[in-house]
């Protein structure tokens, strides 16, 4: 105001003299270089006019002035500090004439204001004149008396004393100066700071000033734009008084911003020590839209969109301006205190505050604000030149639904330095944070270090009451938790050093480092002495791990806890200084790695990667260096667990995660691992592990007690990887399962188009035990059986082939497979190999394997080759040769697995089968009766379950002596339904042909049986029986059926019927035949036959020596098979059976055989057979059988008597009875009366020792 009275003055004075002297005779222009120079000498500042200067009398005097423009302060940031377009004053005429002057108005046209503030602290608006030049005081004089709103000089402020320049002339008065209105159009005022890197423009500000007089009373109002936003203002004065206090009223409203308006109504005191008061007041309906406009870009909460109100008592004197009464309103928080600042050197600002009550939920409900990025961190000082001090208090603070109590800050500013005294709370669940520290400006960023204290009685509720889910950890856990740690941080690094956190019964020391970068950094250095995963997972709990309360731990439980641990006292005891290092070393490390990818000026946002872990591995570096004491899960304890790694730009360096006790055992991992997440790779990979008990490290990892691992024993494996997913190599060497295994190879093509080269998987005296019992075997299994394996594979695999060869040693036989497989994208990958299997002792490998072998022991070797090919579910065995007991020629078998029953076709063509060779002659006779015929349901559910077709040629089926031979098999088998359709060959010079079928598709089993044999030769028959007195040729025909689900239930509903036909002819002596007729039905031999007629000798004579046909049907029902014709033709004589041939389910039979003399009707001889089929009772009877009682014969004479006694020891005292018939039981015994050999039991002939019989003492000769 003073600078603008004294340019004024000067303007006046110009006027006064252009009025005098005449403006029309007068160049205005001329007085441009002493107008700047007063101005210079009253400011220090050139004054510059650039326009013309002119001066107009009618019709109102006007003095206007263009280009008009101020100097700026030297080193300012432009050269001119005051510019505008036009000025134009107007002045009274009449009382200007009456020597008063009276501005009627006074217009700036767009002047232009420039108010800033440099970086080496000056101001421009300081005008002090030049200290070298001083200019003399103007003289003054005093105002004549009595006139209106003069005032002495001497007495008015100095910046209110109107510039009175002297009037031309000397000598005069000086003039009354009056203002009536000042305009300003279209202004524009900046303010710009360089210390404070900011700067303020308001724009088309326009202001009109009226006044009574220049000492008021003065009223303002006025429009501008700041910030984009429009903004009017009003101010009112008293008069200005010369001594005391103006009254003052302001009032800003911003009607854009909420409708705020800001008033101030109070006292203004002028003098050498200003002095103001009064009661400020501000309201709106949005502080939201107010903050934002004051801090641009903070992104506050859109909780303060709401309307508020400010009062308080606003004071300024002696350099000190305060605000007391504080009283702010929002919502439901209320802020009350006090606030001054004193200024000087330093200046002092003063805060105290209370908040009674904030609610931040309601503040925060909506989120943020603006939404928008956050602004870059600005150039950050501290003034040297401030002291302060600020105590905050909240007593309540509503934040997450939860009261935080007691929440207070207090802290001091002084030379440039932040010392943070306390910051404390009492949080929800009984826990509270302390935090003190220094503050202070390092390279224009802040940078604090201080000290965190922080302890729960509940930290599970701290956690819930911030949104972190505790509800799967058992309800004992996360209780007692304390933290201290060193806290020093920056917006691009923190560290926290010192920790020492104890949660439950684990503690937790070291460090932590952060760099704050566009890629986050983290280096770790921690050591926790022990962690009870059990404890904190769900069903843990007390059971799990006994309760220990938190705490530091004594010096006994301390030592106790080193001793679990297995670490070493003096490591214990500098565990976390060390950590501590291990921490800093690690944020150094991450701090200089995270520098090259961001700039040092520019952190970024504290937000926490996003996409699991691969979003960490894409946004965070890290340099980790962790060790665990002891970690107990699942109820196993790993101890002296470490890892140390560093992970820059996705590159993992992993120098060592190791487990020093992992089960009884050891582990260890290194390598180089780059790429990560998203083309991942590997160099010098390497691992080794060694586990002496795999049950306890299957219960560590949760697998089942029965499983794979539980089950492996103990075992060592070691190996190394090196490559990428596009191509790597490894191998690996284990020691497990009572042998060694050893796999190397290249693989490529990950994951689509996997490729492997040069594998090799090599085992050696693998255990076929320990193999069964990982694969979950039982002990009887075939793999079981095995003693030791040894495997030899090489094979190559892609997407398109895999080639393979393969040789597995085992129980001394060898099996071997060469071959290729493909079309792996079809789902059923093809195959094709050839297979070889030796072993020298077939039915041993079967009794290895099986528990015994349905082969008998020298049913041969194995010696088996085939082609195999299709895919899982289309078999091929081809080519199939070699020995597997008979030798197969050449075969073929296709099995088929897509039906809804797999499908079997086989076709065998081989050499001899001797089935005796193969199988046994087997066991038979002896066993007792009753479990004859089982009752056990037979088992055939297997036929259910597959379809097959087969064809077998062999040449020759042999039995001992019985030969079928070529053979010829072929059948199927569906439905459950098996179809012998044909089994054919020749039988002793026989056509065989015979069909069968066995339907076990329904719950009752239902079997046929159809048999032909033409022209077998008796002869070669009896021939391989040992006898060679009979041949001939004979037919058998034969239909079976049975219904049943049991041996009992078969044998009881067999049916069906059979004939046999054919001829005869026995090559003997007449004086042989009855006698080896007899003995052969008797089954013993005596050389001399006694007592029989010459009528017998002639009957048996009827079929020596000539043909006999032989016929006959069988009948079977219910078991039960019979006969009523079976007879034998000979010469003048015939043998006719009649009876029950075999009760099967009884096992008896009842038949008799009876000798016929051509026209006599009653038989000469009857045989009967009765009883057991296995033990029947013999009885003879018949006319031919007579003999005289009382009469002694001859030896020679009787040798039927001699037969009998010889063949049934006990007959004779029989035979001296006058009887016709003779009776043996399998019972009767006596002493041979002529026999001087020791006592002897006989053997009761068997039903197939007396048809034998019969036929060889029909044919054999006599010796």
């Amino acid at each position: 105001m003073r600078t603008l009275l004294i340019v004024l003055g000067a303007i006046l004075s110009l006027l006064v003299l252009a009025v005098l002297a005449g403006p029309m005779l007068v160049d205005w222009n001329a007085f441009k270089p002493r107008l700047a120079a007063a101005v210079e000498q009253a400011t220090g500042r050139q004054l510059e006019i650039t326009g013309d200067l002119s001066l107009s009398i009618l019709p109102t005097p006007t003095l206007s002035a263009e280009g008009a423009s101020l100097s700026n302060v030297a080193g300012g940031s432009e050269p001119t500090m005051v510019s505008l377009k036009t000025l134009e004053v107007q002045v009274a005429l009449g009382p200007l004439v009456g020597g008063d002057l009276k501005i009627k108005s006074l217009v700036l046209v767009q002047p232009r204001i420039l108010l800033e503030r440099l970086a080496d602290g000056r101001v421009n608006w300081d005008l002090a004149p030049p200290k070298a030049a001083p200019a003399a005081a103007p003289a003054a004089t005093q105002a004549p008396a009595g006139q209106a709103g003069s005032t002495a000089p001497a007495q008015q402020p100095a910046a209110q004393q109107p510039a009175a320049p002297a009037a031309s002339g000397g000598g005069g008065e000086p003039l009354s100066v009056s203002l009536q209105q000042v305009r300003i159009e279209d202004g524009t005022l900046v303010y710009r700071d360089a210390v404070a890197g900011r700067e303020e423009k308001v724009e088309a500000l326009n202001a009109t000033l009226k006044a009574d007089s220049l000492r008021g009373p003065f009223q303002i109002e006025g429009k501008a734009q700041a910030r984009g936003t429009a903004a009017s203002f009003t101010a009112s004065t008293g008069q200005l008084a010369l001594a005391g206090a103006t009254p003052v009223t302001l009032t800003l409203t911003l009607p854009e911003l909420g409708a705020t308006e800001a008033r101030f109504t109070g006292d203004l005191t002028a003098g050498e020590a200003p002095k103001a008061a009064g009661d400020l007041t501000v309201k709106g309906k949005n502080l939201l839209v107010l903050l934002d406009f004051a801090a641009p870009g903070s992104d506050l909460p859109g909780g303060l969109a709401q309307p508020f109100a400010l009062s308080g008592r606003l004071a300024y004197g002696d350099d000190k301006l305060g605000l007391s009464a504080i009283d702010l309103s929002m919502a439901d928080s209320a802020v009350g205190g006090k606030t001054s600042v004193t200024f000087g050197k330093p200046t002092d600002l003063e805060v105290a505050l209370t908040v009674s009550r904030l609610d931040l939920d309601s503040l925060l409900a909506d989120g943020g604000g603006g939404g928008q990025d956050p602004a870059p961190v600005p150039s950050f000082s501290l003034p040297a030149g401030l002291r302060a001090s600020v105590d905050l208090q909240v007593d309540t603070l509503v934040w997450r639904r939860e009261i935080v109590r007691q929440v207070l800050v207090n802290a001091d500013l002084q030379d440039g330095r932040v010392a943070l005294n306390q910051a404390l709370a009492l949080l929800p669940g009984g826990g509270n944070v302390v935090l003190s520290g220094n503050l202070t400006a390092e390279q224009h960023q802040p940078h604090f270090v201080g000290r965190l204290e922080a302890t729960a009685d509940n930290l599970r509720a701290i956690m819930g009451w911030l949104g972190v889910d505790a509800g799967a950890v058992p309800s004992d856990r996360l209780r007692r938790a304390s933290l201290l740690a060193n806290v020093d941080g920056t917006p691009q690094q923190a560290s926290i050093t010192g920790i020492d956190l104890e949660i439950d019964a684990s503690r937790v020391t070291g460090g932590v480092a952060l760099a704050l970068r566009d890629r986050l950094g983290v280096g770790l250095g921690l050591t926790v002495d022990r962690i009870n995963l059990d404890a904190y997972l769900p069903g843990g709990g007390p059971e799990a791990e006994a309760a220990q309360p938190a705490g530091k731990p004594k010096p006994a439980a301390q030592a106790q806890t080193q001793a679990q641990t297995q670490v070493q006292p003096e490591a214990k005891a500098g565990a976390g200084k060390a950590a501590e290092d291990q921490g800093q070393a690690a944020g150094q490390a991450v701090g200089q790695a995270a520098g090259q990818a961001g700039s040092p000026q520019q952190p970024a946002a504290a937000t926490a990667p996003k996409g699991g872990v691969a979003g960490l591995l894409r946004a965070v570096d890290a340099n980790i260096d962790l060790t665990l004491g002891q970690v107990t899960y699942n109820g196993q304890s790993a101890r002296q667990v470490t890892l140390d790694g560093t992970l820059q730009q996705g590159r993992l360096t992993l120098r060592r995660l190791t487990v020093g006790d992992l089960a009884g055992g050891a582990f260890s991992l290194s390598g180089v691992f780059s790429g990560l997440p998203d083309a991942p790779s590997v160099e010098d990979g390497s691992f080794d592990i060694s586990v002496t008990d795999t049950g306890r490290l299957s219960r560590l990892l949760g697998q089942p007690a029965d499983g794979v691992l539980a089950q492996l024993g103990s075992f060592r494996a070691s190996g190394s990887a090196s490559g990428s997913a596009k191509g790597f190599s490894y191998n690996a060497d284990v020691t497990a399962l009572g042998g060694s295994i050893f796999s190397s190879g290249k693989v490529a093509g990950l994951p689509d188009q996997l490729k492997i080269s040069d594998a090799r998987l090599q085992a050696s005296g693998v255990k076929g035990p320990a193999l069964a019992k990982v694969a979950g075997l039982p002990a009887d299994s075939p793999l079981a059986r095995l003693d030791t394996v040894d495997l030899t594979s090489q094979f190559d695999y892609s997407a398109a082939e895999a080639h393979y060869d393969t040789r597995l040693k085992t129980l001394g036989a060898e099996f071997d497979a060469q071959g290729k497989a493909g079309d792996f994208a079809s789902g059923l990958p093809s195959f094709d190999f050839r297979f070889a299997a030796i072993k020298d002792d077939f039915p041993a490998l079967l009794r290895h394997l099986l528990g015994q072998s349905p082969l008998a022991p020298n049913a041969g070797k194995l010696d088996l080759r085939a082609q195999i090919s299709g895919n899982p579910l289309q078999i091929k065995i081809a080519d199939l040769k070699g020995d597997v007991g008979p030798t197969i020629e050449s075969g073929t078998i296709e099995v088929a697995l897509a039906r809804a029953r797999p499908f079997v076709k086989a076709d065998l063509k081989t050499r001899e089968i001797d089935l005796g060779r193969l199988f046994g002659d087997g066991g038979g006779g002896g066993a007792d009766p009753a479990p004859r015929w089982s009752r056990q349901p037979i088992e055939l559910g297997a036929l259910r379950q597959v379809d097959a077709e087969f064809a077998l040629d062999a040449k020759a089926l042999r039995q001992g002596k019985l030969v079928l031979a070529p053979a010829a098999l072929r059948g199927k088998l569906d439905g459950g339904v098996l179809t012998i359709d044909r089994l054919a060959g020749t039988f002793y010079d026989g056509r065989l042909e015979a069909s069968g079928k066995l339907d076990a598709s329904g719950d009752l089993a239902a079997a046929t049986l159809a048999a032909k044999l033409a022209g077998a030769d008796v002869g070669a028959f009896l021939h391989d029986q040992g006898s060679d007195r009979a041949k001939g040729r004979v037919d058998l025909d034969a239909e079976l059926a049975s219904r049943g689900n049991s041996p009992a239930a078969l044998v009881t509903a067999l049916g069906g019927q059979g004939k046999v036909g054919g001829e005869l002819t026995i090559d003997v002596k007449a004086r042989e035949e009855a006698g080896n007729v007899l003995l052969g039905i008797l089954g013993k031999q005596v050389k001399e036959l006694r007592g029989v007629t010459n009528p017998l000798n002639e009957l048996f004579g009827a079929f020596a020596g000539q043909p006999g046909k032989l016929s006959g049907t069988i009948q079977v029902e219910g078991g039960v098979a019979t006969t009523r014709d079976l007879q034998l033709a000979g010469n003048g004589a015939r043998l006719e059976s009649r009876g029950t041939l075999a009760n099967l389910p009884a096992w008896t039979l009842s038949l008799n055989n009876a000798l016929y003399k051509e026209g006599i009707s009653d038989p000469q001889v009857e045989i009967d057979l009765t009883g057991a089929l296995d033990q029947p009772n013999v009885r003879l009877k018949g006319t031919g059988l007579q003999i005289t009682p009382g009469k002694s014969a001859p030896p020679a004479a009787n040798p039927l008597e001699q037969l009998l006694q010889k063949a049934l020891p006990g007959a004779q005292q029989q035979l001296q009875q006058p009887s016709d018939q003779l009776q043996i039981t399998p019972d009767s015994q006596t002493d041979s009366q002529s026999d001087s050999q020791s006592q002897q039991q006989s053997s009761p002939p068997k039903p197939a020792d007396i048809l034998r019989g019969l036929i060889q003492g029909l044919g054999k000769k006599s010796n």
